[in-house]
């Protein structure tokens, strides 16, 4: 196997790494992590408009908010309807999971552009469907991510690390460990995405042209896309749970497993959804993963079931450029290309980003620590 783009380094040359812990710990971006109520948009539409297959349509059919966000539904049908949480006797799914009490039903006028809105105060599953034209043509499901704590800034129990296309690497909190970079080493390419190791004594960084580095103990070689001479750019990369192999997704919505990476949950491209990705983790048991897309959208695959929020959900700005989960897979972190960090489910642990920092370059992946 050919081994010309891969690359095992250990020298430090510090010029190119920060370590910020808790130095700007005050003055972080409360607006990434402590939004106020959201709302969610879905378009109520007829037989073809907007990929819809039936008479009438829930488009999109699945939404995402948080504990206290809306759903608001915009009537583009030109026909009445309503939006009504399901039951045992009308729906095959029954009322799902979130709040029982919680039995909400809207009318919604014919004319187009008509509006009604419910908030969501208690997490899990909403099934809703249309009482007029019945749940086999007309349903969908609301998935509300319950409430979070408040963050807690400038903690050192944990921390990440942020890779820029640029080639440096910045460490928050405790990822003070450092192993080099692609800037100090003067390697070629533009970083694409950072995967921790195991032991977290090391780490491999995929860039946008294909190649592959690995430095401290990341010395594990697999392949990448130019050595098998694979297409697309890549976006992200995960290690596997074993350390013994890694999955590259790349922009172009295709996704690659080398070296023991062999289960294949689904990708973008074989499911026909939209939007280009920018990052992949994976559960911690190796059952699936998550990809976020540049337009601020997040497909789960496999096990990769738990939803706690995106950018597009919650209206946050920015182009995402990496995520990573919490220990706890109970949450994830999603850096943007534009230096701002945003945290869903229990990524309420704050350590400082590129823009409160004042560092420069453009966000391209992160990993976090344990």
């Amino acid at each position: 196997m050919r081994m010309s783009s891969f690359s095992r380094a250990r020298r430090i040359h510090l010029a190119a790494f920060a370590t910020a812990g808790t130095a700007l710990a005050g003055t972080w971006l409360l607006a990434a992590w402590m939004a106020g109520a959201a709302t969610s948009d879905v378009s109520i539409v007829s037989f073809g408009t907007g990929g819809c297959t039936s008479t009438f349509c829930f488009a999109p059919s699945s939404s995402g908010v948080a504990t206290g966000d809306s759903v608001v539904w915009t009537n583009q049908s030109g026909v009445a309807h309503t939006v009504s949480r399901c039951d045992a006797m009308n729906c095959p799914v029954g009322a799902g999971s979130g709040d029982s009490s919680d039995t909400f039903s809207l009318s919604v006028g014919s004319t187009n552009g008509t509006t009604v809105s419910h908030t969501f105060n208690g997490a899990g599953t909403y099934n809703y469907y249309c009482m007029v034209h019945g749940y086999p043509t007309m349903h969908g499901t609301v998935t509300v991510a319950g409430p979070t704590p408040t963050p807690t800034p400038g903690s050192t129990t944990g921390g990440y690390y942020i890779v820029t296309g640029q080639g440096n690497l910045y460490g928050f909190g405790d990822a003070t460990a450092y192993y080099g970079n692609l800037t100090d080493h003067h390697y070629p390419g533009n970083p694409a995405g950072i995967a921790l190791t195991l032991d977290r004594h090391g780490y491999y960084i995929v860039t946008t042209e294909g190649n592959l580095y690995g430095f401290g103990d990341a010395t594990g070689y697999f392949g990448n896309l130019t050595d098998h001479h694979d297409p697309g750019t890549p976006a992200g990369i995960a290690l596997t749970t074993d350390g013994q192999g890694y999955y590259i997704v790349t922009a172009q919505g295709n996704l690659y497993g080398f070296g023991d990476a062999t289960a294949y949950f689904g990708n973008l491209t074989d499911h026909h959804f939209p939007g280009n990705p920018a990052g992949i983790a994976l559960t911690p048991d190796g059952g699936g993963y998550y990809i976020v897309t540049a337009q601020g959208n997040l497909y789960g695959f496999g096990d990769a079931t738990a939803y706690y929020g995106n950018l597009t959900d919650h209206h946050y700005p920015g182009t995402p450029a990496g995520i990573a989960l919490t220990p706890t897979a109970a949450g994830y972190y999603i850096v943007t290309a534009e230096g701002n960090l945003y945290g869903f489910g229990d990524a309420m642990q704050y350590y400082g980003n590129l823009n409160d920092h004042g560092l420069p370059g453009t966000p391209a992946g992160i990993a976090v620590t344990p």
